[in-house]
Formats: structure tokens, C-alpha cells, sequence
């Protein structure tokens, strides 16, 4: 994989049709190393601040000065007196465990790193003034700072991963590759490639739903890809793979492999590959089921629809799924999985197969 200058990838990105902002405003924060003894008397302003996290402090264990990023300070002029000094807006925390720490910098090259934002006093204005215009200036950079600031998501994880040779990551990616799909500019980069949204049911397929580390799982997950491309691949809703929807349709192929035989296997098939998208868009198929079971209650609403239009069209006759051969599906398959995510409606769907 070749390196690419922060030039080239705004060009890159920017060619790639996305939309990044540009433009300015604000005062850049000035960097320092502080001193254990500066940092001692660091204040915290607890209008506006969280409280102290012992159980978060704990959790950092020994402090890394690795991993200590700079904290965020507010220094405030002499003239507000006893409002005046440095003030923590992010970072507490840390500023805790470096002080607990026992490491003791120089203040020019070591120490704790700190990024601080400096108030000139307004002479125009009184001192509580004063005071109340800067605590606004901090609350602000307070709220923006932990609003912002994304944590990382499970992509930028994976990316990371990848990187130190995680066996769950690589797989992913490469699964990804195979199917050429990408989400985030992680995944495939051929030409041709197919966006994933909602990356967190695409990931539950490869790592709940599959087995990915097994050669043979993969084949099966193609197979489920096969399937989606064959509903959704050439409509304007297939533009996009949405995670939820692929999840479903890999569950509903399954279904099929597992569940069904003979003819009522390729009548429902064959109705999805025709008719499905007609029905419904990606978006509307999934309405409504987010949760983790959401491919359960997906397969029972296309089960719902197929066995509506094929009765109207077929008339007492009609290959349908009803409760009995639902009850045969989990029996044949052994998959509990296939059952009616509702424990009611399952057990109502039994009583009607066994009267």
C-alpha cells in the first residue's frame, strides 16, 4: 500500500466526491510542558466541568507518558484575583494521574503537555464581567471539545488492526475485498466498488452470524452477497449496500439452503429475485428492525408479503409458507435461529402446525 501526502489525499478525496470544509476562525492554543508543581495547581472550575471519575482514574492504571496527550488549560488574567490562574477544560483526569505519577519534566522539555488557551482582561469591563465573559469562552470549548471530538468508530479500529496483523480484522478486510465492497475507505479499492451503510450489521454478518476465518463460510457469504445483487444489485436502492438489509438477505439464503427443499425452496426464491425490490426498497425492508435480531424479523416480513401476493395470485393452490413448514424449517435446518423473533407468535405458529 503506497503512502499519500495530506496533499494528495485531499485531492483524492475531493476527487472521490466528497465534500470537505474549508475556512478558519478561532485563536490557535499555545503549547508547554508544565511541571508536577504546575500542574498541582491546575484549578477545576465545577460549573461547567464534570466530576472526577475515581473508577475512570483507576482504570488508566500506571501513567503512560506515551499516551498522554495534551490537556486543554485555560489561563486567566492576574486582574480577575481570585478568579485568576490556570484552569483544566479537558483532562483532569489525566492531570491527576500525572501528579500521582511521581514524574517531575523541567517545564520546557518534559513534563505534562498542555495546550493552553490565553484570556487578555477587558478594561471596559468590570471584573465579574470579566470573569462570566471568560467562563462562557470555556464552557463553550468545553461543550465543543467533548461534542466534537469523535471517539473512534469500529472502522478506525479496524484500520489500526489490520495494521498490527489482528486475524479478525484481516479477515474482515478481506472478505470485504472479495466481495469488493468498502465502508470509510476501508475494504476493497477496485474499481466498480459498492458502498456499505450501516457498517454495524454488515460487521455482525462476518463476525455472529459466520464463521469468516473458515474458507467455507466465505462461500456461503458470497452466496448471501450473490443473492442481494440479484434483488437489489441493479436498483436505484442498490446504488449503496445497506448493512441491515445485506444481513438479512444473507439470513434470508440460509433460510433457503437450510430450511426449504424442492419446490417451495425455489418458488420463494425465484419471488424474491423477481418481486422482492418491488416491494420493498433496502431502507423499507429494514424499517423498523435495527436491533440484533433484526435479520429474524426481516425474514418474517418477506415471508409475510410472499405468502399475501402469492395466495392473491395462485388462489388455495399457492406454494405458501405456513406454520407447518415453518416448524419443519427449524427442524430440518436445526437452526433456532429461524424461529419467530416474537416467543408469543412462535408459540401461536407451533399450536397452528401441531393442532
Amino acid at each position: 500500500m503506497s503512502s499519500l501526502t495530506i496533499k494528495e489525499t485531499l485531492v483524492d478525496l475531493k476527487a472521490k466526491g466528497y465534500d470537505v470544509s474549508s475556512g478558519f476562525h478561532g485563536l490557535p492554543l499555545k503549547f508547554e510542558f508544565a511541571t508536577r508543581e504546575q500542574v498541582e495547581n491546575n484549578k477545576v472550575d465545577e460549573l461547567y466541568q464534570r466530576l472526577i471519575s475515581i473508577f475512570k482514574v483507576n482504570s488508566y492504571g500506571e501513567c503512560n507518558l506515551s499516551l498522554l496527550i495534551p490537556s486543554i488549560i485555560s489561563r486567566r488574567p492576574k486582574e480577575l484575583e481570585e478568579y485568576s490562574g490556570d484552569f483544566v477544560i479537558d483532562g483532569q483526569n489525566k492531570e491527576i494521574i500525572y501528579v500521582n505519577s511521581g514524574h517531575d519534566g523541567d517545564g520546557k522539555t518534559s513534563g505534562c503537555p498542555q495546550m493552553v488557551m490565553e484570556h487578555e482582561y477587558d478594561p471596559t469591563l468590570d471584573k465579574i464581567k470579566n470573569y462570566k465573559k471568560i467562563l462562557k469562552k470555556e464552557a463553550q470549548l468545553f461543550q465543543q471539545l467533548n461534542t466534537l471530538r469523535k471517539k473512534l468508530t469500529r472502522l478506525d479500529e479496524l484500520r489500526a488492526e489490520v495494521c498490527y496483523g489482528d486475524p479478525l480484522a484481516l479477515a474482515i478486510e478481506s472478505v470485504m475485498k472479495v466481495l469488493n465492497l468498502e465502508c470509510d475507505r476501508f475494504g476493497s479499492d477496485k474499481v466498480g466498488v459498492k458502498t456499505v451503510k450501516s457498517f454495524s450489521q454488515f460487521y455482525y454478518t462476518l463476525t455472529a452470524d459466520y464463521e469468516i476465518q473458515n474458507e467455507l463460510t466465505i462461500e456461503k457469504i458470497k452466496d448471501g452477497y450473490d443473492l442481494w445483487t440479484k434483488i437489489y444489485g441493479d436498483t436505484p436502492s442498490g446504488a449503496k449496500v445497506h448493512g441491515t438489509a445485506f444481513r438479512a438477505i444473507c439470513f434470508l439464503r440460509r433460510y433457503l439452503d437450510e430450511g426449504l427443499t424442492n419446490g417451495i425452496q425455489k418458488s420463494l426464491e425465484t419471488w424474491c429475485v423477481n418481486e422482492l425490490a418491488k416491494q420493498f426498497s433496502q431502507d423499507k425492508l429494514v424499517k423498523g428492525f435495527g436491533s440484533f435480531d433484526s435479520p429474524r424479523w426481516v425474514l418474517y416480513r418477506i415471508i409475510d408479503k410472499y405468502n399475501d401476493i402469492i395466495s392473491n395470485e395462485y388462489g388455495t393452490g399457492a406454494p405458501t409458507i405456513r406454520a407447518k413448514r415453518m416448524v419443519e424449517a427449524v427442524e430440518l435446518s436445526e437452526e433456532e435461529r429461524f424461529k419467530h423473533p416474537d416467543e408469543e407468535e412462535w408459540k401461536r405458529i407451533v399450536k397452528e402446525a401441531n393442532p
